[in-house]
């Protein structure tokens, strides 16, 4: 179980969650949810940021490779950065790939990481400074 149950949750918390196969994440959803925690689910950019446009989100987290197109998540860290205030973007990654890892953090993303406890580390991190 991670490590989460410190949180605060005296304002609702939301996640947008972005990939397009959402059974490859269902048990960290779960454990978010779990905490409280409202996680909406987007398989695309176009979808991510019609989703952003209409609800406000504390933290993104994202595949990089979506519908065969490796840098995908690079496109969304981009539409996220040119549009308006800065929302956190942590990629879970099946496989980490050290170019496109370099260029998300060069873009902006909170971290890329490809195990579980990393990702509820990343994201304990995140919502403990907002």
């Amino acid at each position: 179980m991670p490590d989460l149950h410190k949180l605060d949750h005296e304002l609702e918390t939301t996640i947008l969650w972005v990939d397009d196969n959402h059974d490859n994440n269902r048990k960290e959803r779960f454990e978010l949810e779990k905490l409280g925690i409202k996680v909406l689910l987007a398989g695309s950019t176009k979808e991510a940021v019609e989703v952003l446009s209409n609800q406000p989100v504390d933290a993104i987290i994202s595949d990089m490779s979506r519908n065969g197109l490796p840098s995908a998540g690079l496109e969304l860290l981009q539409e996220i950065k040119a549009g308006g205030p800065s929302i956190p973007v942590v990629f879970y990654v099946g496989v980490k790939r050290p170019e496109l890892e370099s260029e998300a953090m060069e873009l902006g993303a909170a971290a890329v990481i490809n195990q579980r406890d990393q990702l509820f580390v990343a994201v304990r991190s995140i919502l403990s400074m907002r």
